[in-house]
Protein backbone atom coordinates (compact mmCIF):
# COMPACT_ATOMS: atom_id res chain seq x y z
CA UNK A 1 0.00 0.00 0.00
CA UNK A 2 1.13 3.42 -0.38
CA UNK A 3 1.76 6.13 2.16
CA UNK A 4 -0.47 8.31 0.87
CA UNK A 5 -3.47 5.57 0.98
CA UNK A 6 -1.93 4.14 3.88
CA UNK A 7 -2.43 7.43 5.93
CA UNK A 8 -5.68 8.51 4.34
CA UNK A 9 -7.29 4.88 5.69
CA UNK A 10 -5.62 4.99 8.73
CA UNK A 11 -7.17 8.60 9.53
CA UNK A 12 -10.25 7.78 8.54
CA UNK A 13 -10.25 4.33 10.79
CA UNK A 14 -9.45 6.53 13.85
CA UNK A 15 -12.44 8.43 13.47
CA UNK A 16 -14.52 5.93 13.74
CA UNK A 17 -16.15 4.87 16.88
CA UNK A 18 -15.67 1.31 17.48
CA UNK A 19 -18.70 1.10 19.74
CA UNK A 20 -20.54 1.95 16.96
CA UNK A 21 -21.64 -0.82 14.22
CA UNK A 22 -21.62 0.53 10.33
CA UNK A 23 -25.06 0.75 9.47
CA UNK A 24 -27.29 4.00 7.90
CA UNK A 25 -25.64 6.42 9.96
CA UNK A 26 -22.13 6.09 9.26
CA UNK A 27 -21.75 4.72 5.67
CA UNK A 28 -21.86 5.31 2.44
CA UNK A 29 -21.62 8.27 -0.05
CA UNK A 30 -24.14 10.52 2.11
CA UNK A 31 -21.96 10.15 5.12
CA UNK A 32 -18.60 10.68 3.43
CA UNK A 33 -16.44 13.68 4.56
CA UNK A 34 -17.22 16.93 2.85
CA UNK A 35 -20.26 15.49 1.04
CA UNK A 36 -21.26 18.66 -0.93
CA UNK A 37 -25.31 17.36 -0.92
CA UNK A 38 -25.42 16.12 -4.29
CA UNK A 39 -23.21 13.68 -6.96
CA UNK A 40 -22.09 14.63 -10.10
CA UNK A 41 -21.05 12.79 -13.26
CA UNK A 42 -17.20 12.53 -13.77
CA UNK A 43 -15.47 11.66 -17.02
CA UNK A 44 -14.30 8.65 -17.38
CA UNK A 45 -11.99 6.34 -18.15
CA UNK A 46 -10.08 7.34 -14.39
CA UNK A 47 -6.62 7.24 -14.78
CA UNK A 48 -4.08 5.96 -12.61
CA UNK A 49 -2.97 8.18 -9.74
CA UNK A 50 -6.70 9.40 -9.42
CA UNK A 51 -8.70 11.15 -6.31
CA UNK A 52 -12.06 10.66 -7.35
CA UNK A 53 -14.81 12.48 -4.94
CA UNK A 54 -18.58 12.64 -5.31
CA UNK A 55 -19.29 10.87 -7.95
CA UNK A 56 -22.78 9.10 -9.29
CA UNK A 57 -21.96 6.03 -11.61
CA UNK A 58 -25.50 4.92 -12.66
CA UNK A 59 -24.68 1.92 -14.47
CA UNK A 60 -21.80 0.54 -12.68
CA UNK A 61 -18.39 1.08 -13.90
CA UNK A 62 -15.09 -1.18 -14.27
CA UNK A 63 -11.82 0.15 -12.79
CA UNK A 64 -9.81 -0.65 -15.81
CA UNK A 65 -9.99 -3.85 -18.07
CA UNK A 66 -8.59 -7.02 -19.46
CA UNK A 67 -5.47 -5.56 -20.77
CA UNK A 68 -5.87 -2.46 -18.71
CA UNK A 69 -4.54 -2.43 -15.28
CA UNK A 70 -4.40 1.27 -13.63
CA UNK A 71 -3.14 2.03 -10.32
CA UNK A 72 -3.40 3.95 -7.66
CA UNK A 73 -7.35 4.97 -7.59
CA UNK A 74 -8.96 6.33 -4.79
CA UNK A 75 -12.45 7.22 -4.45
CA UNK A 76 -14.61 8.68 -1.96
CA UNK A 77 -17.96 9.00 -1.52
CA UNK A 78 -19.30 7.84 -4.73
CA UNK A 79 -22.27 6.31 -5.52
CA UNK A 80 -22.40 3.32 -7.90
CA UNK A 81 -25.57 1.54 -8.79
CA UNK A 82 -26.52 -1.37 -11.42
CA UNK A 83 -29.04 -3.56 -12.38
CA UNK A 84 -26.45 -6.60 -14.29
CA UNK A 85 -28.01 -9.34 -12.82
CA UNK A 86 -24.76 -11.91 -13.46
CA UNK A 87 -22.57 -8.95 -13.22
CA UNK A 88 -20.49 -6.76 -11.84
CA UNK A 89 -21.43 -3.83 -10.29
CA UNK A 90 -17.93 -2.53 -9.75
CA UNK A 91 -15.08 -5.11 -11.73
CA UNK A 92 -11.78 -4.05 -10.10
CA UNK A 93 -8.54 -5.24 -12.41
CA UNK A 94 -5.99 -2.77 -10.83
CA UNK A 95 -3.81 -2.18 -8.32
CA UNK A 96 -4.28 0.05 -5.21
CA UNK A 97 -8.11 0.73 -5.52
CA UNK A 98 -9.26 2.14 -2.93
CA UNK A 99 -13.35 2.66 -1.89
CA UNK A 100 -14.07 5.19 0.86
CA UNK A 101 -17.47 6.04 2.01
CA UNK A 102 -18.69 4.63 -0.94
CA UNK A 103 -22.23 2.91 -1.97
CA UNK A 104 -22.78 0.45 -4.07
CA UNK A 105 -26.67 -0.43 -4.55
CA UNK A 106 -29.00 -1.54 -7.18
CA UNK A 107 -30.70 1.03 -9.58
CA UNK A 108 -34.12 0.36 -7.60
CA UNK A 109 -34.54 2.29 -4.92
CA UNK A 110 -36.21 -0.97 -2.80
CA UNK A 111 -35.11 -2.31 0.47
CA UNK A 112 -35.32 -6.14 -0.22
CA UNK A 113 -35.11 -6.22 -3.99
CA UNK A 114 -35.96 -9.57 -5.96
CA UNK A 115 -33.57 -10.82 -8.09
CA UNK A 116 -33.97 -9.30 -11.02
CA UNK A 117 -34.06 -5.67 -9.28
CA UNK A 118 -30.56 -6.49 -7.99
CA UNK A 119 -27.05 -7.15 -9.65
CA UNK A 120 -24.83 -9.95 -9.19
CA UNK A 121 -21.44 -8.57 -7.30
CA UNK A 122 -20.68 -5.34 -5.66
CA UNK A 123 -16.99 -5.23 -6.37
CA UNK A 124 -15.59 -8.11 -8.24
CA UNK A 125 -12.05 -8.04 -7.81
CA UNK A 126 -10.38 -9.63 -11.14
CA UNK A 127 -7.61 -10.43 -13.02
CA UNK A 128 -4.38 -9.54 -11.88
CA UNK A 129 -5.74 -7.22 -9.56
CA UNK A 130 -4.05 -6.48 -6.06
CA UNK A 131 -4.28 -3.57 -3.26
CA UNK A 132 -7.99 -3.13 -2.71
CA UNK A 133 -9.19 -1.33 0.28
CA UNK A 134 -12.99 -0.88 1.13
CA UNK A 135 -13.42 1.28 4.08
CA UNK A 136 -17.06 3.26 5.51
CA UNK A 137 -18.78 1.22 2.98
CA UNK A 138 -22.45 0.99 2.25
CA UNK A 139 -23.58 -2.43 0.17
CA UNK A 140 -26.40 -3.95 -0.65
CA UNK A 141 -28.76 -5.36 -3.28
CA UNK A 142 -26.42 -8.02 -4.38
CA UNK A 143 -26.11 -11.96 -5.33
CA UNK A 144 -22.09 -11.57 -3.64
CA UNK A 145 -21.38 -8.25 -1.81
CA UNK A 146 -17.05 -8.75 -2.67
CA UNK A 147 -16.36 -11.20 -4.72
CA UNK A 148 -12.38 -11.27 -3.62
CA UNK A 149 -9.43 -13.14 -5.15
CA UNK A 150 -6.37 -11.36 -5.25
CA UNK A 151 -4.35 -10.97 -2.58
CA UNK A 152 -0.97 -10.94 -0.80
CA UNK A 153 1.80 -9.21 1.49
CA UNK A 154 2.62 -6.86 -0.85
CA UNK A 155 -0.72 -6.00 -2.20
CA UNK A 156 -3.15 -7.39 0.78
CA UNK A 157 -7.30 -6.20 0.88
CA UNK A 158 -8.33 -4.76 3.42
CA UNK A 159 -12.11 -4.15 4.31
CA UNK A 160 -13.14 -1.89 7.77
CA UNK A 161 -16.10 -0.32 8.51
CA UNK A 162 -18.43 -1.29 6.20
CA UNK A 163 -22.04 -2.26 6.00
CA UNK A 164 -22.80 -5.23 3.85
CA UNK A 165 -26.30 -5.81 4.19
CA UNK A 166 -29.82 -6.63 1.86
CA UNK A 167 -28.71 -8.57 -0.50
CA UNK A 168 -31.29 -9.37 -3.40
CA UNK A 169 -33.55 -12.61 -3.09
CA UNK A 170 -31.37 -15.63 -4.77
CA UNK A 171 -34.13 -16.54 -7.62
CA UNK A 172 -33.54 -20.21 -7.09
CA UNK A 173 -30.06 -19.16 -9.00
CA UNK A 174 -27.53 -17.10 -6.69
CA UNK A 175 -25.51 -18.74 -3.77
CA UNK A 176 -25.53 -15.47 -1.83
CA UNK A 177 -22.57 -14.45 0.04
CA UNK A 178 -21.44 -11.33 1.85
CA UNK A 179 -17.69 -11.32 1.30
CA UNK A 180 -17.02 -14.36 -1.01
CA UNK A 181 -13.56 -15.73 -1.93
CA UNK A 182 -13.43 -19.37 -3.40
CA UNK A 183 -10.56 -19.73 -4.89
CA UNK A 184 -8.14 -20.52 -1.68
CA UNK A 185 -4.53 -19.37 -1.58
CA UNK A 186 -4.97 -16.11 -0.83
CA UNK A 187 -3.20 -14.28 2.02
CA UNK A 188 -2.79 -11.01 3.97
CA UNK A 189 -6.72 -10.50 3.87
CA UNK A 190 -7.86 -8.27 6.91
CA UNK A 191 -11.95 -7.59 7.50
CA UNK A 192 -12.42 -5.79 10.56
CA UNK A 193 -15.53 -3.71 12.23
CA UNK A 194 -18.22 -4.77 9.67
CA UNK A 195 -21.82 -5.23 9.64
CA UNK A 196 -22.63 -8.21 7.63
CA UNK A 197 -26.09 -9.44 7.90
CA UNK A 198 -28.87 -10.77 5.77
CA UNK A 199 -30.87 -13.55 4.32
CA UNK A 200 -29.06 -15.52 2.41
CA UNK A 201 -28.18 -19.24 1.25
CA UNK A 202 -23.94 -19.26 1.91
CA UNK A 203 -22.22 -17.27 4.07
CA UNK A 204 -21.65 -14.12 5.45
CA UNK A 205 -18.34 -14.16 4.74
CA UNK A 206 -17.32 -17.22 2.67
CA UNK A 207 -13.82 -18.25 2.09
CA UNK A 208 -14.34 -20.82 0.92
CA UNK A 209 -11.54 -21.97 -1.13
CA UNK A 210 -10.54 -26.11 -0.61
CA UNK A 211 -8.19 -26.48 -2.87
CA UNK A 212 -4.83 -24.41 -1.50
CA UNK A 213 -4.92 -23.23 2.05
CA UNK A 214 -5.23 -19.36 3.14
CA UNK A 215 -2.57 -17.74 5.01
CA UNK A 216 -2.79 -14.77 7.11
CA UNK A 217 -6.38 -13.67 7.32
CA UNK A 218 -7.29 -11.60 9.87
CA UNK A 219 -11.09 -11.75 11.19
CA UNK A 220 -11.80 -8.67 13.84
CA UNK A 221 -14.41 -7.43 15.46
CA UNK A 222 -17.39 -7.83 12.78
CA UNK A 223 -21.18 -8.11 13.18
CA UNK A 224 -22.24 -11.35 11.71
CA UNK A 225 -25.77 -12.51 11.19
CA UNK A 226 -27.98 -14.61 8.86
CA UNK A 227 -27.28 -16.48 5.86
CA UNK A 228 -27.22 -20.34 5.44
CA UNK A 229 -23.57 -20.53 7.93
CA UNK A 230 -22.36 -17.52 9.13
CA UNK A 231 -18.42 -18.08 8.07
CA UNK A 232 -16.28 -20.13 6.62
CA UNK A 233 -12.54 -21.10 6.52
CA UNK A 234 -12.69 -23.38 3.61
CA UNK A 235 -9.29 -25.35 3.68
CA UNK A 236 -8.78 -27.30 6.54
CA UNK A 237 -4.90 -26.65 6.79
CA UNK A 238 -5.11 -22.62 6.62
CA UNK A 239 -2.45 -21.27 8.82
CA UNK A 240 -2.05 -17.52 11.13
CA UNK A 241 -6.14 -17.35 10.68
CA UNK A 242 -6.77 -14.93 13.63
CA UNK A 243 -10.53 -14.74 14.54
CA UNK A 244 -11.05 -12.48 17.32
CA UNK A 245 -13.54 -9.82 19.09
CA UNK A 246 -16.60 -10.91 16.45
CA UNK A 247 -20.33 -10.96 17.28
CA UNK A 248 -22.85 -13.21 16.07
CA UNK A 249 -26.07 -11.51 16.35
CA UNK A 250 -29.45 -13.04 16.18
CA UNK A 251 -31.02 -10.42 13.97
CA UNK A 252 -31.51 -12.77 11.09
CA UNK A 253 -31.35 -16.77 12.35
CA UNK A 254 -29.15 -18.79 9.75
CA UNK A 255 -30.05 -21.45 7.67
CA UNK A 256 -27.38 -24.39 8.71
CA UNK A 257 -25.68 -23.13 11.43
CA UNK A 258 -22.39 -20.50 12.75
CA UNK A 259 -19.49 -22.35 11.06
CA UNK A 260 -19.00 -24.04 7.98
CA UNK A 261 -15.91 -26.51 9.34
CA UNK A 262 -13.93 -25.90 12.58
CA UNK A 263 -11.17 -28.28 11.78
CA UNK A 264 -8.39 -25.48 11.31
CA UNK A 265 -9.47 -24.30 14.73
CA UNK A 266 -9.01 -27.41 16.31
CA UNK A 267 -5.95 -28.29 15.04
CA UNK A 268 -2.42 -27.51 16.54
CA UNK A 269 0.46 -26.50 14.92
CA UNK A 270 -1.39 -23.85 12.35
CA UNK A 271 -1.05 -21.01 14.69
CA UNK A 272 -4.46 -20.10 14.30
CA UNK A 273 -6.82 -18.53 17.26
CA UNK A 274 -10.31 -17.95 18.26
CA UNK A 275 -10.78 -15.83 20.70
CA UNK A 276 -13.53 -13.16 22.66
CA UNK A 277 -16.14 -14.20 20.28
CA UNK A 278 -19.69 -13.31 21.30
CA UNK A 279 -23.14 -14.38 21.35
CA UNK A 280 -25.76 -10.67 20.87
CA UNK A 281 -29.34 -11.60 20.94
CA UNK A 282 -31.86 -9.36 20.37
CA UNK A 283 -34.86 -8.90 23.05
CA UNK A 284 -37.99 -11.19 21.21
CA UNK A 285 -35.84 -13.27 19.13
CA UNK A 286 -37.71 -16.15 18.91
CA UNK A 287 -35.04 -19.23 17.11
CA UNK A 288 -32.44 -18.13 19.98
CA UNK A 289 -33.06 -18.15 23.83
CA UNK A 290 -31.81 -14.71 25.03
CA UNK A 291 -29.69 -16.48 27.73
CA UNK A 292 -27.37 -16.65 25.30
CA UNK A 293 -26.66 -12.99 24.82
CA UNK A 294 -23.04 -11.98 26.12
CA UNK A 295 -22.10 -15.48 26.40
CA UNK A 296 -18.75 -16.79 24.55
CA UNK A 297 -19.40 -17.90 20.48
CA UNK A 298 -16.84 -21.14 20.14
CA UNK A 299 -15.43 -22.35 16.91
CA UNK A 300 -17.01 -25.39 17.36
CA UNK A 301 -20.44 -24.46 18.61
CA UNK A 302 -23.52 -25.57 15.89
CA UNK A 303 -26.89 -24.42 15.14
CA UNK A 304 -29.64 -23.89 17.75
CA UNK A 305 -31.46 -26.86 18.15
CA UNK A 306 -34.45 -25.37 19.57
CA UNK A 307 -35.42 -22.09 20.91
CA UNK A 308 -34.59 -22.55 24.34
CA UNK A 309 -31.03 -24.24 24.35
CA UNK A 310 -27.98 -22.04 25.61
CA UNK A 311 -25.31 -22.85 23.76
CA UNK A 312 -23.11 -20.06 24.54
CA UNK A 313 -20.36 -20.67 27.42
CA UNK A 314 -18.70 -18.74 30.35
CA UNK A 315 -15.82 -19.45 29.46
CA UNK A 316 -13.78 -18.61 26.32
CA UNK A 317 -12.58 -20.99 23.91
CA UNK A 318 -9.04 -22.77 24.39
CA UNK A 319 -7.34 -23.42 21.17
CA UNK A 320 -5.31 -26.33 20.53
Amino acid sequence: MNTLIFILFATLSFQFCHSQWPDQTNTGYIHAPGYPGSLTTCTTPIPSNSMVKYCNFPDGYYVGSGSNYPRNITFIGCRFASNALDDANVAVFGYNITFNYCTFEPIFNITNPSYTQGYQYGIDQRKFAGGLFINYCNIWGFGNGLQLGFSNKTNPIIVTNSWIHNPRADGGIDHTDGILENYGGVSYMTFDHNTIVGVGNTQALGLQGADDPYDHITVTNNLFSGYGYVVSFGHKMSTNIIFTGNVWSSQFEPIHGPMYDSTLFETAGLNNLWKNNTLKVYPGTTWMNFGNNGKYWWATDGMVSNPNQIIGHNIDYINP
